[in-house]
């Protein structure tokens, strides 16, 4: 199984505290020796009875738990007082809830100058505070943005787009980059890539889901789908690329205005929703599209890729986090190409209705106009083998991908591959791969695709392609 560590080209010491042994004296203590003959001593008139001792013994426990209970609600409060919501300050420091939480992902509690006050880490306790929609994740729009190129056509000027997310660490003497090895001078070891990963302020782990869209009518169902059917939505942060035209769907326009229904999800968690929207003349297909995608992750515990027009079932954060666990490997990556919806979701309890499920173990070669190209397929879907744990499998798939959020850190998608389509996962495949990743089939799944076939084939049709700017790039 591969690991990062192989891969990496210097060693990184853990950063993590030392062991401290716990150790016993195997000697007797001296009071309890078994007296001699003939010095047999009287017993002592100064120590105190058995029960007085165990009543002083119980008190001292009181005390100090209830010491230290109080000092974890005061902190707490310090906490929900001084950084609860998004651009708010934390004593001298400019730093938000999120930046807080991020600094305590590990166990070890910071102050806000960033060192170790060694009180732990202390979250909102949901039977005095319940889950709500308070803001606590960075948006992408309230950062600098960078620009770059347009990919396909660098006469159509300068993008402004936003910045890779990178892990607080030195800068290479080459400069300042945005990528984690350019920057660093080395490729990033298990260690610090366990180090990464923000909580909520009920303390679960937060998931980044990126969806790349075209001109489809589905998106804004997708994105209502993830929360709506989240048994925690308020860890979830959506980010979105929209290539549209004037008059089409956009993704984060509620079904139906708030006002009538604020508890859809588009108006319940809007600001978990962070859009990128681009000029669909200027598409050049899912590769740089996802790249935009990648740029928009903000450092989340879990991060997911979906399609536009995809459907989840109730409670899919927890069933896809605990298949995620039971693999046991940090650099897990769950993928496959999903089932189609037809007849896969109770319409009434969300729940999934199918038995089998996906693995992706095929891949051949495709005749096309530019001569073959390699693309993957998978078996016929049928009930797992493997029980209790997702099972490897050698490809990775663009339309499902749920990892840790060091995977967009490490492999994002490559900035100037412009028009590519097949060829998109085979490239990030085989550098995910060579990374220390290990893809796994999912046990079940958590989500279904709407193809175009079926009853569906009409409503998919009208969905245009970015193939309709084709001869205006190369590529």
């Amino acid at each position: 199984m591969n690991q990062l560590a192989t891969h990496a080209s210097a060693s990184v010491a853990s950063g993590g505290p030392p062991t401290v042994p716990h150790t016993t004296s195997r000697s007797t203590p001296s009071r309890l020796k078994r007296p001699t003959p003939g010095n047999v001593e009287a017993p002592s008139t100064h120590l105190l009875p058995p029960y007085l001792l165990l009543s002083l013994f119980s008190a001292l426990f009181v005390l100090l738990y209830a010491t230290g209970s109080f000092t974890a609600y005061i902190s707490l409060m310090e906490v929900e007082s001084e950084g609860s919501y998004r651009g708010q300050t934390m004593g001298d420091d400019d730093v938000t809830l999120y930046q807080y939480l991020f600094h305590h992902s590990n166990g070890i509690s910071f102050k806000t100058d960033g060192t170790d006050d060694g009180g732990g880490v202390k979250y909102l306790d949901e039977r005095k505070h319940p889950r709500d929609n308070r803001p606590f994740f960075p948006r992408c729009a309230d950062e600098p943005f960078l620009k770059i190129s347009h990919p396909g056509n660098a006469e159509l000027g300068l993008m402004e787009v936003p910045r890779l997310w990178v892990p607080p660490g030195p800068k290479h003497e080459s400069g300042d980059s945005e990528i984690w090895h350019k920057r660093t001078g080395k490729l990033m070891t298990p260690d610090e890539a366990a180090e990464i990963g923000t909580y909520s302020p009920w303390g679960d782990e937060t998931i980044f889901v990126a969806i790349s869209s075209y001109r489809d009518w589905q998106c804004r169902y997708t994105v209502e789908s993830i929360f709506g059917r989240a048994s925690h939505p308020e860890r979830i942060r959506v980010a979105v690329v929209e290539q549209i035209i004037d008059g089409d769907d956009k993704c984060d326009v509620p079904l139906s205005p708030c006002e009538s229904d604020p508890n859809q999800a588009l108006c319940k968690y809007a600001d978990r929703i962070d859009v990128y929207t681009m000029d669909a003349e200027k598409a050049v297909g899912p590769t740089f599209a996802r790249h935009l995608g990648h740029r928009m992750y903000r450092g989340e515990y879990f991060a997911m890729q979906v399609d536009a027009h995809v459907s989840f079932i109730t409670d899919w954060d927890v069933d896809i986090i605990a298949q995620f666990e039971s693999a046991e490997n940090e650099m897990a990556v769950l993928t496959t190409y999903l089932s189609d919806v037809t007849g896969s979701i109770d319409p009434e309890t969300g729940k999934g209705l199918r038995k089998g499920r996906p693995i992706m173990c095929d891949s051949y070669f495709e005749p096309s106009v530019q001569g073959l190209h390699m693309r993957h397929g998978q078996q016929p879907e049928a009930a797992p083998t493997i029980h209790g744990e997702p099972q490897l499998e050698p490809f990775w798939a663009a339309g499902f991908s749920f990892s840790r959020g060091h995977f967009v850190v490490n492999v994002p998608y490559d900035q100037y591959l412009p028009m590519i389509f097949q060829g998109e996962e085979i490239s990030m495949g085989m550098r995910a791969f060579t990374y220390g990743y290990d893809f796994y089939a999912p046990e079940h799944s958590v989500c279904f695709h709407m193809y175009s076939v079926g009853q569906h084939q009409k409503l998919r049709k009208k969905v245009k392609t970015f193939w309709e700017h084709a001869n205006s790039f190369n590529g």
